[in-house]
């Protein structure tokens, strides 16, 4: 899983095709919705979008006030392929959205127009009706707002620390290099001394993730995640390189990792020594010492 954030003239043809094509799959083919859906708002926009090893799966744009709603900004076309609807996609992206709307406008109000079986969904990231059901392009909607200030839930702090810089996260051995990660611990009290050696062995036997800033070359935020995907998984490594902390960076990439379906119901462990406050807004408690849990 991979995501992706670029204005309309930064798209490559086949970034934009992927998107169409999705969008045209889902609402058009799936959805039978009888509307133009080039409309003529996409030049304007910011698209936010996720790709895998199948190509574009999730897909939203945000639109500047005065474009879909007279006083706010306003995301829209939010949809997920229909082959991994069950697989955090939808949240993903979603939380995304939030991030980057938020950093370009400021901590505002947020409009969407929702159908109206999606109602629950958009609730869970602090969006609430304030319309009757209406039909539009056939099908039922709700207009939902989200309030400003609000956190849109409560087991993330992405609606609360956004990201301050434009960044993209990896997941995998084969997109981090192993001299980043080792670049980045040493300046850890936990494994300052760990050899190069033994942190490659340890990412080769973990999940790992990494965050990269525009324009910095090289890695600048690291985690890795053991797990059986059966009933346990633990978080370690977690690491901001100093340059870059105070930007949201940590928050945002707990986060990624904790809404990936991968780990959904299994429990959660870690160990810190001072980063108890932080883990305790994700659902985990304090247990013996540094030790944290989560069910």
């Amino acid at each position: 899983m991979e995501l992706h954030v670029k204005k309309f003239q930064d798209l490559t043809p086949e970034e934009m095709y992927g998107i169409l094509k999705l969008r045209v799959d889902v609402f058009v083919v799936e959805q039978h919705c009888l509307a133009p859906e080039l409309d003529d708002r996409d030049q304007d926009a910011i698209h936010v979008w996720i790709t895998d090893e199948d190509g574009v799966q999730a897909y939203l744009r945000i639109l500047a006030k005065g474009v879909e709603h007279s006083e706010y900004p306003a995301i829209g076309r939010v949809l997920t392929s229909e082959t991994k609807r069950s697989a955090g996609y939808g949240r993903v992206v979603m939380e995304e959205g939030i991030r980057v709307l938020t950093e370009t406008y400021g901590d505002v109000p947020i409009y969407l127009e929702a159908q109206t079986y999606a109602e629950g969904f958009y609730g869970k990231f602090g969006f609430k009706k304030v319309s009757e059901e209406f039909i539009l392009d056939g099908i039922p909607h709700y207009k939902m707002v989200r309030g400003a200030g609000e956190s849109g839930n409560e087991d993330t702090a992405v609606g609360e620390v956004p990201a301050k810089v434009n960044f993209r996260i990896v997941e995998g051995m084969s997109q981090i290099q192993v001299e980043d990660v080792a670049r980045l611990l040493k300046t850890t009290y936990w494994a300052g001394q760990r050899p190069v050696e033994k942190i490659e062995k340890s990412m080769r036997h973990s999940d790992c993730y990494g965050i990269y800033v525009d324009g910095e070359p090289n890695l600048v935020g690291f985690a890795r995640v053991i797990t059986d995907y059966a009933t346990t998984y633990y978080l370690a490594d977690v690491i901001i390189d100093e340059s870059q902390r105070g930007n949201g960076l940590g928050k945002t990439l707990v986060s990624y990792i904790l809404a990936s379906p991968k780990y959904a119901g299994l429990r959660g462990i870690l160990v810190t020594k001072d980063a108890h406050g932080l883990y305790e807004k994700y659902g985990f408690e304090r247990q013996d010492g540094r030790f944290m849990s989560k069910i």
